[in-house]
């Protein structure tokens, strides 16, 4: 008998019949170009495929609006050549019998100032060379990492414009649709992740701290109307591809990007019952704060509130992920960091051998170094 019997039992989700439950958290890696942000197939086909064997690969924070970088050198999913070089990731994948989402992302205040408002302005690209947010609120606290900005050194985030309704409406919610509909009709993938947390547009939108609006459909005043966008652009997207292709990551603790909420249980709470009706492939959602500003149960929050597939994540071990799946707390674990050191994360909770310890000081070095040299387990 499996020593984690529970995290290799199958899992209906969506469509789809999940091999195991320990699934593949969307990680940035920062492996696309620079210029043109395409999908470098010849690392990143073989880290995606390698770790196939997970129940579900969700793949990294994807962008919607073209040239719109959080970091530096993250993919794309608007221009022929980026769908050309993810088609090839998604075929390897479904050639080891894996499935692929992709994570789709609008990065708002916290893309990267000089990259953004260098491109041109333009009647056709209204959104174009402009910073983006729910309200005028730069990111305070925080910096530019060295190893995302554009100088190699630590950067200021820069002061955002507030998102008008009309183009929140006409201009951010039909990105988010279009790029779904390249990553499953054109590119292949299973389905796609709406990136609803850690502090990008969605998530800004989302909580108090930075949604400081006053009035409108999309206002910071009420708990509804900062649900109002994740619930927009997610039900926009499941019209469009398909709600059993569609899944949902939010963050209601987590303090990166100088994020907070006065009550962060009575607002995830809220959103968990008005997305119900959706009938989504998964609600996936970060448990804690990695910075460790705000504590709360956030599974116990989502479980009382929300009966659809429930992904939890952050810094499980096999053992507390099989337990919490077992007392139906959460019927998945999405794994960071254990698939960035383990490529075979799935036969080694199978036969219960030890870990690759992660090296985080590579995760972003834009090589092979920490990227394609784990080694499986040598018996």
């Amino acid at each position: 008998m499996a020593t984690f019997p529970e995290l290799l039992r199958p899992l209906k989700l969506g469509r789809y019949t999940l091999r195991n439950r320990i699934i593949m958290a969307p990680l940035t890696r920062c492996q696309a170009t620079e210029d043109g942000h395409v999908p470098r197939t010849e690392s990143m086909l073989k880290y995606y495929e390698d770790r196939a064997s997970a129940g579900l690969i969700i793949a990294e924070a994807t962008m919607v609006q073209p040239n719109y970088t959080g970091f530096l050198t993250e993919p794309g999913i608007y221009s022929d050549a980026q769908i050309e070089e993810w088609r090839k990731i998604v075929d390897a994948v479904h050639k080891k019998g894996g499935l692929i989402f992709l994570q789709l992302i609008h990065a708002g205040r916290a893309g990267i100032p000089e990259k953004i408002l260098q491109q041109s302005k333009s009647d056709q690209d209204p959104l174009a060379g402009r910073l983006l947010a729910a309200s005028a609120i730069p990111i305070k606290d925080h910096r530019i990492p060295a190893y995302f900005a554009a100088s190699g050194e630590k950067e200021t985030y820069g002061v955002p414009e507030e998102l008008t309704d009309d183009e929140v409406r006409n201009g951010i919610i039909p990105l988010f649709v279009e790029g779904a509909k390249n990553a499953i009709f054109k590119a292949g993938f299973d389905g796609v992740e709406i990136h609803g947390a850690n502090g990008y547009l969605l998530d800004a939108f989302f909580r108090e701290s930075s949604n400081k609006r006053q009035s409108g459909p999309y206002a910071g005043t009420t708990i509804d109307t900062r649900c109002q966008l994740i619930y927009d652009v997610t039900k926009s997207v499941c019209d469009a591809v398909g709600s059993d292709r569609v899944g949902l990551r939010i963050s209601p603790l987590n303090g990166v990007h100088g994020m907070i909420d006065s009550n962060p249980e009575a607002l995830t709470k809220h959103l968990c019952k008005k997305i119900e009706p959706l009938s989504l492939a998964y609600l996936h959602y970060l448990r804690g704060d990695m910075v460790n500003q705000q504590i709360g149960d956030v599974v116990a929050w989502v479980r009382g509130s929300y009966s659809g597939v429930k992904i939890s994540n952050l810094r499980y071990d096999f053992e507390e992920a099989d337990q919490q799946i077992r007392e139906g707390k959460v019927d998945a674990v999405a794994f960071g960091a254990k698939f960035i050191a383990n490529p075979d994360l799935v036969e080694r909770a199978q036969q219960n051998w030890p870990l690759n310890e992660p090296r985080p000081e590579t995760y972003y070095t834009r090589t092979a170094v920490g990227y394609n040299d784990y080694p499986t387990y040598n018996k």
